[in-house]
């Protein structure tokens, strides 16, 4: 389980499948993005780090 960090408030976890097909950074339901930010909009978690655009292709 991702541990918070108390300063900065953030934590570090890692993707376990993404459903955002039409996002550039999802490669067959997983994520690529260096860096995820998860944003909170009207109480609910979302992905920051969406990009809409072509998915890498398929291998």
């Amino acid at each position: 389980m991702a541990q918070p960090n108390p300063q900065s408030g953030s934590a570090t976890a890692r993707v376990a499948s993404c459903a955002a097909v039409d996002c550039r950074h999802n490669s067959n339901r997983a994520c690529t993005a260096d860096d995820v930010k998860v944003e909170m909009r009207d109480g609910t978690p979302v992905c920051g780090t969406y990009e809409s655009g072509s998915p890498k292709a398929r291998p």
